[in-house]
């Protein structure tokens, strides 16, 4: 079954690929197709497939963005998440058919994440410095603004988060 699949993918993506495509996890019985999932790409390069502990099918437009995922999990229905994208190719929404997730963008062409709603509800917002760093990452519940997360920069490194009140929630060490 393999056969197909290699005869898709490019000479330089075919060993890291095949990797992936064999035993992820534990096997637990002597049948090896209960312990393998299988990928399949199309002539871009793109996963179309995936096989083992659910099913997706997954469909590109020309650009190369995906447009659907329809994911079956063994034993459950199928969920189709569809996505529709900006014009300058950034993500502009996803949805399951009951939920839509929409992504707002800077508008300045930069590309930068400045919020994520869910139905039309936001979840999450993020602040940037002028040379695109992030500087702020803000939760929201029931779409009120909780406390921040701030982000302190050495040059591009970025090397602590902390919270409001200056409590460290991580601390990054330089190379």
């Amino acid at each position: 079954m393999l056969t197909p699949i290699l005869g898709l993918l490019s000479a330089v993506r075919v060993i890291p690929r095949i990797r992936t495509a064999f035993q992820r996890r534990p096997r637990v019985s002597g049948d090896f197709a209960d312990s393998c999932i299988i990928y399949a790409y199309d002539s871009r390069g793109n996963m179309t497939d995936v096989t083992g502990t659910a099913t997706e099918v997954r469909t590109f437009n020309d650009l190369n963005q995906l447009l659907s995922n329809a994911v079956t999990p063994v034993g459950g229905g199928t969920t189709n998440w569809t996505y529709t994208w900006n014009l300058d190719g950034t993500l502009a929404t996803k949805s399951d058919g009951t939920n839509i997730y929409a992504y707002a963008w800077d508008p300045g062409g930069d590309q930068r994440l400045l919020s994520m709603s869910l139905n039309g509800v936001t979840q999450v917002a993020f602040t940037y410095d002028s040379l695109g760093r992030m500087l702020t990452r803000t939760p929201y519940s029931a779409g009120v603004a909780q406390a921040p997360t701030n982000f302190e920069w050495d040059h591009w490194d970025c090397v602590r988060e902390f919270a409001p009140a200056g409590t460290y929630r991580a601390k990054h060490a330089r190379p």
